[in-house]
Order: C-alpha cells, then sequence, then structure tokens
C-alpha cells in the first residue's frame, strides 16, 4: 500500500558476536531519500562491556543530547510521535550516544564479557548431638557486575548432605572427589 505523510518503519536486526571481539557497527541505509540524518546509542546488558574503539563521519554526544532526536516535529502528529518512542525505548540504559548528519559513516567497538564480583556472607551453626554434628550453614552471595549461573562450594567428603535449598535452585549436583557442590 501506498505511504505518505510521516511513515515510521520498525526493523528489529540482530548480529551474533563472540566473547571479547572487535565489532565493525554495521549500518541500515535508507535508498532514495534525498537527506539522512541521525543518533545511534549503544546500550549493553548486565555482564556485558563495550568500548568504542573508532568513529569515523559520528559525533559523540552527550546521551541526554539524544533528546532532540525524540522532539515532535510540525509534521508528525502526537500518537505518531508515540510511536516512534515506543519503537525506540531501549532495553538497557544507553552507555554511548552519536549524531551523524549524512552517510557513510564508521564506528568500531570491542565487546567484552565482564567478570562478576562476587561476595559471600556465611552463617554457620554447628550443632552437636549425641552421635552426630549437624551443620546449618546459610550463604548470602552479593553479585556484583555481571550475573552468576552455577555456584561451587567446597564440602569435605566426610559431612553427608542433609538438604540444599535457595532461590531459583533448579538443580545440584556433588562430585566427591573433588569434594565440591554444585550449584
Amino acid at each position: 500500500s501506498k505511504a505518505e505523510g510521516v511513515y515510521v518503519l520498525k526493523l528489529e536486526l540482530e548480529k551474533i558476536i563472540k566473547d571479547s571481539q572487535d565489532v565493525q557497527m554495521p549500518s541500515v541505509e535508507v535508498l532514495g531519500v534525498e537527506r539522512e540524518r541521525g543518533f545511534l546509542g549503544l546500550s549493553a546488558s548486565m555482564g556485558v562491556k563495550i568500548e568504542v574503539l573508532s568513529s569515523e563521519g559520528i559525533s559523540q554526544i552527550n546521551v541526554k543530547d539524544m533528546a532532540p532526536f525524540f522532539e515532535k516535529e510540525e509534521t508528525e502528529s502526537r500518537k505518531q510521535q508515540e510511536e516512534l518512542l515506543k519503537i525506540l525505548t531501549p532495553k538497557y540504559p544507553i552507555d554511548v550516544a552519536f549524531r551523524y548528519l549524512k552517510k557513510p559513516f564508521k564506528l568500531a567497538i570491542n565487546v567484552a564479557d565482564v567478570k562478576p564480583e562476587i561476595q559471600a556472607d556465611v552463617e554457620t551453626l554447628y550443632s552437636i548431638e549425641e552421635k552426630k554434628m549437624v551443620i546449618d550453614t546459610a550463604v548470602t552471595l552479593h553479585i556484583l557486575k555481571a550475573g552468576i549461573f552455577n555456584l561451587k562450594v567446597f564440602l569435605p567428603k566426610d559431612l553427608r548432605i542433609v538438604s540444599v535449598d535457595g532461590a531459583s535452585i533448579d538443580d545440584w549436583k556433588r562430585d566427591e572427589e573433588k569434594e565440591t557442590l554444585f550449584v
């Protein structure tokens, strides 16, 4: 069908990248237009670090300066502007922003995993009974910078596991040889 006036097209694309890789940012170009200008925002999920390596034909701006892109122009209706804002709401906070006035431009970044910083507060109660010792331990983890998917706990061989309990524990396994509990 025919498009007239102001038309908003949403594209969601993806590219697989490896851990700790330099990436040349791909550019989507609208063909057959008289002029193209725009803003670029880089956002990274928790556990991912991005570093700008080089840029050409674009200017780095303060993230707050992306606001003019969202300002209503005289030809746009309020409903169309609201649609644009819905489309461009980032999944993660924008870390770095750029502006370009024409194509082509180049932007190269490095993408790396952030290693989690984990602090543990361990509280243990030893209850001595007639023929056994009961050890109740509570481990409170403070996980910063990146999430974790598993946890390793040293357990001496002569201790028998009675229970393992905690939020979001789907499964656990004990390696007797390594004296390790995998949660």
